[in-house]
């Protein structure tokens, strides 16, 4: 029953290995071709291409705002959230034929007046509402396709994960708003089913050996004429 759950709509496996301490770890991910395509099918593509093989990880944090009255009076407060960073290489992804870098629209799945739809990139919020994610950051282990700050529909090939000690601290902050920024911002497009904990223990320094698709690539669909990247269901 698709309308009831994420889990219903995944494409298959992508395994994650990672240095850890000079050893090395397995993270698996399911990730989501249906309703987040061009995000799912950049990703599975760059892995096939083994792109990210021995790059490195490193640490942000994504910065949220909040106003607050307090005896009449309006502050804004600042909420930092940290992530883990995979995938960075200069400027993303660049097409060795076009030497053209990869660019991916923001792609969320949402909800509205009970119809559920996928929308790209961001709108004028004065003239259109858009519906609400359906998927949050706030579930364990998710997924996001990362790109710089106020540039949406800017990601090439960087993706991130937030660890569980930073949804705690927002779920005590923002009394069950959670995240509602970062998933209107971000790509939610897959998950991390087995390996948290070695994710958990991830360092800046520790390294992205390689990302190795077990199932579903054949489901990658590539477009000649306009070089996007999707999923042919």
């Amino acid at each position: 029953n698709n309308k009831d759950g994420f889990l219903d709509n995944v494409l298959k496996n992508i395994e994650l290995i990672t240095t850890q301490e000079e050893e090395t770890a397995v993270v698996t991910l399911l990730v989501d071709g249906i309703n987040h395509p061009y995000t799912a099918g950049n990703f599975i593509d760059l892995c096939l291409k083994n792109f990210y093989d021995d790059l490195p990880i490193r640490q942000d944090y994504f910065e949220e705002f909040s106003s607050i009255i307090n005896n009449s009076t309006k502050s804004k407060n600042s909420l930092k959230t940290r992530r883990t960073v995979f995938g960075d290489y200069t400027d993303g992804y660049v097409d060795p034929l076009t030497n053209i870098q990869r660019r991916v629209p923001l792609e969320i799945f949402r909800e509205k007046s009970g119809l559920r739809y996928t929308l790209y990139g961001t709108r004028n919020s004065a003239l259109f509402s858009p519906g609400k994610p359906i998927n949050s950051f706030a579930t364990y282990g998710a997924i996001g396709m990362y790109h710089d700050k106020g540039d949406n529909n800017g990601a090439s090939s960087s993706f991130f994960w937030i660890p569980a000690d930073q949804l705690q601290t927002a779920s005590q902050r923002n009394s069950g708003q959670l995240f509602t920024q970062l998933n209107n911002q971000y790509s939610l497009f897959a998950y991390a089913i087995d390996g948290n904990d070695v994710l958990e223990n991830l360092k800046p320094g520790d390294v992205l050996v390689s990302a190795k698709v077990q199932d579903g690539f054949w489901l990658l669909a590539r477009s000649e004429e306009t070089n996007i990247i999707g999923y042919d269901l």
